[in-house]
């Protein structure tokens, strides 16, 4: 059993830690004599199929003393976890405001009252949750002031239509995507997808997955697309190669962008140009740096690489790109290996970003700015012909002791911050985010 904070009981701030661990009786009777309201609930534990009994008297317990924040995780095995589906009396906690739900089956909605709905939910996150896309359809459709989404670790190919007059951030992680729609979101403002793998019905050596975006006039975040792998479509546009930017293929509200990109490989690097154009008014420039040679991705024997040359004229030749030219301010690019295909595109930036007022290059895990690589870097660096003098540049260790997934969820559920993508106060849980 574990309290997170002794000081706020009388504010109701109440943690279960590890609740199936042999103490089943123990979270019973806390749950009932504690008066409630309960601001906050981690209940986690062991595969909860073994006492459905306690389970649905916890929930009984929860619903009863309004509930506000809930983490609710069963620990099963991936064998188990699917022939267990998650209580329906879940959906009679209606006080909840914030709701976390990890490694569960969803039940049939056909099961479930007409009524069912969190009314009063904001901050929805789905983890390893076994559902069919009519399922989180119902799920979404019963969550009318929702307004931050998280789908990680989906055991099925996700496709998720952005219907909302709510939504402002919506985070999709490791996983398989098939599509994801953005039809009508008046109020979205951070779209993240990270390590969101495609997938074909047919052939696994061409996964991919649509990006659609008609209508949503506040995004001003997006990131990571991958080039090659997501199949970007603005309005009726299916963005291609040399696509011609115009009111009907960009997205101006855009201001902060990420790519996941291996910069040498021409079946991506061809894309990125036309994925720029569409987002004319970006400021900052995210670009995740991916091994070419490294083909162990879904995604990699569609991507392998061809004959033609990456370099500064290929980068010319896809000139003129507005953003780059006009707007960009800062430039990141992380992983960086020192390919001649990543010093020819930092190159090209630095000679027609006009108004760049920052370059930082974080160096891949395992090497430092003083080493060799480093060096290699600056040398370069110095013989470019900059279009803003003023630009500083700085190259900069990984923030990470270890070689890690570079996202965190927080950050994207924070509006205070500015940079949700700047993960350089991540390391050792401080990550800024509330």
């Amino acid at each position: 059993m574990g309290v997170p904070d002794m000081d706020s009981w009388a504010a109701g701030l109440f943690g279960i830690l590890d609740a199936m661990g042999g103490l089943p009786e123990a979270v019973s009777h806390v749950l009932a004599t504690q008066p409630g309201p309960f601001a906050y609930v981690y209940l986690a534990g062991s595969n909860m199929m073994y006492h459905p009994d306690k389970l649905l008297l916890w929930l009984k317990l929860l619903t009863a003393k309004g509930v506000k924040s809930l983490v609710f995780v069963n620990l099963a095995s991936k064998s188990e976890y699917n022939k267990l589906p998650m209580p329906a009396d879940l959906f009679k906690c209606i006080a909840l405001t914030k709701l976390y739900i990890g490694t569960w089956c969803f039940p049939n909605t056909a099961d479930l009252p007409r009524t069912a709905a969190f009314p009063y939910l904001k901050e929805l996150g789905l983890c390893n949750v076994v559902m069919m896309e009519k399922d989180l359809t119902f799920l979404l459709d019963r969550c009318p002031v929702l307004e931050k989404l998280m789908i990680a670790r989906c055991p099925w190919p996700l496709c998720l239509r952005i219907q909302s007059h709510s939504l402002q951030s919506v985070q999709v992680c490791i996983g398989l995507v098939r599509e994801i729609t953005v039809p009508n979101a008046s109020r979205l403002e951070r779209l993240f997808l990270w390590e969101a793998w495609g997938w074909d019905d047919h052939d696994i050596k061409h996964m991919s997955t649509k990006i659609k975006i008609d209508h949503a006039p506040k995004l001003r975040y997006l990131g990571f697309l991958v080039p090659g792998m997501h199949q970007l479509e603005i309005g009726n546009t299916l963005i291609k190669v040399n696509t011609k930017a115009s009111p009907n293929t960009t997205v101006p509200s855009v201001q902060m962008l990420g790519v996941q990109v291996k910069l040498g490989t021409y079946i991506e690097a061809r894309m990125l140009p036309s994925f720029l154009r569409c987002f004319p008014n970006i400021e900052t420039l995210y670009v995740q740096s991916e091994d070419d040679n490294l083909n162990l991705k879904l995604w990699g024997p569609q991507t392998s690489g061809t004959s033609k040359v990456i370099n500064l004229k290929f980068w010319k030749e896809a000139s003129p790109i507005e953003c780059i030219q006009r707007h960009i301010k800062k430039l990141v690019l992380r992983e960086f290996r020192g390919r001649k295909s990543e010093l020819e595109f930092l190159k090209f930036i630095a000679e027609h970003a006009q108004v760049l007022k920052e370059m930082v290059i974080v160096m891949t895990y395992g090497y430092s700015p003083s080493d060799n690589l480093g060096t290699k870097l600056r040398i370069f660096m110095a013989f470019v012909k900059w279009a803003n003098g003023c630009c500083k540049m700085m190259v900069a260790k990984s923030p990470f002791e270890q070689q890690c997934t570079a996202w965190c969820y927080l950050r994207g559920f924070d509006f205070s911050i500015e940079d949700p993508f700047d993960l350089s106060k991540c390391c050792e849980d401080k990550c800024g985010a509330h």
